[in-house]
């Protein structure tokens, strides 16, 4: 099983004339998959001959006679760790008209996304993304913006005597976690360099389905709760002598009256809320499905067309909303920074907080207590009242080891105090 996968593209300008120096390079850098533009390779040449041990080729090769010819283009769908990985390399001649490649771009990538969220692509497109106000740039960075995805190279990936361009591309849907990428040079097998990426198979940046376990308090009866309270035999409690098993006694009756007037409940989370997803985008998005898949069925030009119009439309509606929702929520009054964070985080717009262990220091509940008892200035014996108040000025949700959350402290400490 893969924990991290490297993955590298090489516009290798005839695969054949360096392939000595190209397999030595391979099995001494160890990508997990490499793509390579620019083979040259014809049907008259057996894989064989480029066979690589570890290595399986798969390849697509060009159709005319003439070196650079056309737009090439090969997709696969990766299954790793129980998630899928489109992937996708690509060449784009540089004669070959601006908007007519476009189109056929944003026609792989459309059908590309409908077999999985994780999407990584790469290759040679012949745009220089160094001239960030030249027209193709823009264009090109439009459309991946569009599709969600981004595109990690950020240095020059062919150096010449008078200038240097950014061509080689590696693109990613924003699921994946980069940890590492750049662009390395190949003298001696090519003037491009080599681009490439790591990061894990498992998706860190997705939400994790996690369990949430609540007490269901829509039929609590507090008269009933407050009849079963106190049919318990609470004298007991103070014939025992060890402190521990006071609070155990405490502890489990309490629990035990809670069980039966309030149970506790498991619910799965597969996803992070959407509160932007409205009645309205979700009406789209199913009409946008039912699109892609009659277009499928019947490939007719009109349906695609079609079909990208909602994808579009879709596209646009999300991105609105979302924005809409989290400038509300930045920004709507009395709203305190760490609500903000925690809105975001539940969102799923930036990643959760990592979990703090508890200082070694503060593990040993002995010597807090010690600790506490000890300390000077303690004014007199705190009443119902006081303790009600301290209760209610806690904000947190959090539970115990005892199972025992503060919501369910105030219950009886306030039918105690009225």
């Amino acid at each position: 099983m893969f924990a991290y996968l490297n993955i590298a593209h090489l516009n290798v300008r005839s695969l054949l004339a360096h392939f000595s120096e190209f397999k030595d390079m391979l099995q001494a850098a160890s990508y997990d998959v490499l793509g390579v533009t620019e083979t040259w390779l014809t049907d008259q040449i057996n894989t064989d001959v480029i066979q690589i041990p570890g290595y399986n080729f798969i390849r697509i090769d060009r159709i005319t006679t003439t070196r650079g010819g056309g737009v090439e283009q090969l997709w696969i769908n990766l299954k790793l760790n129980k998630t899928n990985l489109v992937l996708g390399v690509m060449y784009r001649r540089q004669e070959f008209a601006g908007a007519e490649f476009f189109e056929a771009f944003e026609d792989s990538l459309s059908i590309a996304i409908t077999y999985g969220s994780r999407i990584l692509y790469m290759g040679d497109l012949n745009i220089d993304l160094l001239k960030v106000d030249h027209a193709l740039s823009i264009q090109m960075m439009s459309l991946l913006h569009t599709f969600g995805h981004k595109q990690i190279i950020d240095v020059p990936t062919r150096i010449g005597k008078t200038c240097s361009t950014l061509i080689d591309y590696m693109v990613t849907s924003d699921d994946i976690d980069v940890l590492e990428s750049g662009a390395t040079c190949m003298d001696g097998i090519s003037d491009h360099h080599l681009v490439y990426c790591k990061f894990p198979t498992i998706c860190l940046n997705s939400y994790s389905p996690t369990y949430y376990t609540y007490r269901d308090f829509r039929r609590f009866d507090i008269a009933a709760f407050e009849s079963d309270l106190m049919s318990h035999d609470w004298h007991q409690m103070f014939a025992l002598t060890n402190i521990d098993e006071k609070v155990n006694f405490l502890n489990l009756r309490i629990l035990a009256t809670f069980d039966k007037h309030a149970s506790r409940k498991t619910v799965k989370i597969t996803r992070p809320p959407a509160p932007w997803l409205t009645d309205n985008i979700k009406f789209m998005i199913s009409l946008r499905n039912k699109a892609l898949t009659r277009f499928r069925q019947t490939k007719k030009p009109s349906h695609w067309d079609y079909y990208k119009q909602l994808r579009n439309y879709v596209t646009h509606a999300v991105r609105s909303e979302k924005k809409a929702y989290i400038l509300y929520a930045c920004h709507n009054g009395g709203i305190t920074s760490s609500t903000t964070w925690r809105k975001l985080r539940q969102m799923g717009v930036v990643a959760s907080r990592n979990k703090c262990e508890i200082p070694t220091a503060l593990c040993d509940v002995d010597k807090l207590n010690q600790a506490f008892t000890t300390l000077s200035g303690v004014r007199g014996i705190a009443t119902t009242s006081d303790v009600v108040s301290a209760f209610n000025a806690i904000k947190s949700n959090s539970t115990g080891s005892d199972n025992i959350s503060l919501h369910i402290w105030i219950i009886p400490v306030t039918l105690e105090g009225g």
